[in-house]
């Protein structure tokens, strides 16, 4: 920082230390993969339970493809209303572990139960609108209210 025209660049390196014997260390790697996204393998709200017994047969959003019709669950992470040329979108993102994909209720500006924190369960088609993968219209279940753990 105080020496000119350098640049100092820190690269995060994990080991693992064991201690051999008196005063011997030695050091390991721990893994070449750093995990992302904070993934959680087991649920900790009943909520989340409620969602996955409900949602034994939905796809893993990270991997739907265009013009799939599918049964996804997630939990609402983020919320807007639209109203480009006069007309009224509620788009709701939704997401699992493995991503998220937007909901578009077209000609809505509320649809009653839904809300940040919600578990849904949902049927639709994706589709692509302006360049972003979307289910327009949905079929949904409400599986838990934000405000509840179950």
């Amino acid at each position: 920082m105080h020496v000119p025209r350098t640049a100092a660049t820190i690269i995060p390196y994990r080991t693992l230390r064991t201690r051999i014997g008196e005063g011997d260390v030695t050091e390991q790697p721990v893994s070449d993969e750093v995990t992302r996204g904070g993934v959680r393998e087991d649920a900790r709200l009943d909520a989340d339970v409620k969602l996955s017994e409900r949602s034994v047969g939905a796809a893993p959003i990270g991997g739907l493809l265009e013009r799939q019709r599918v049964e996804i669950a997630g939990r609402v992470r983020a919320m807007a209303i639209d109203h480009e040329s006069g007309i009224h979108e509620l788009r709701c993102v939704i997401a699992d572990n493995s991503g998220s994909i937007t909901l578009v209720f077209q000609g809505r500006s509320h649809v009653p139960g839904i809300e940040r924190g919600t578990r849904l369960l949902v049927r639709g088609t994706v589709t692509s609108l302006r360049r972003e993968a979307v289910i327009l219209n949905p079929q949904y279940e409400i599986v838990a209210a934000p405000q509840s753990n179950d």
